[in-house]
């Protein structure tokens, strides 16, 4: 009798970054919402207290400023010179 076993190999997965729903990280979704509420108070006419702008701006800026992070090129190391 012969042993043949079979070596099934793993998928290779991605390490889990970030949050995801529907394909779009939940950063994404949180700005969306947020610019999406100040847009609908302000075509409806609605009071927008400053804490929401202020909220608005920051969510905003955070999510811009880790896109732009994550694709940056690390710089290399200055050589020394003799």
């Amino acid at each position: 009798m012969e042993d043949q076993t079979q070596i099934t190999k793993k998928p290779e997965t991605k390490p889990i970054t970030e949050s995801a729903f529907g394909g779009i990280s939940m950063r994404g979704w949180l700005t969306f919402v947020i610019v999406l509420t100040v847009c609908f108070m302000s075509i409806m006419k609605i009071g927008i207290a400053e804490p929401l702008y202020t909220m608005a701006t920051i969510v905003v800026g955070f999510y811009f400023g880790q896109n732009k992070q994550s694709t940056a090129v690390k710089p290399t190391e200055p050589t020394k010179q003799p």
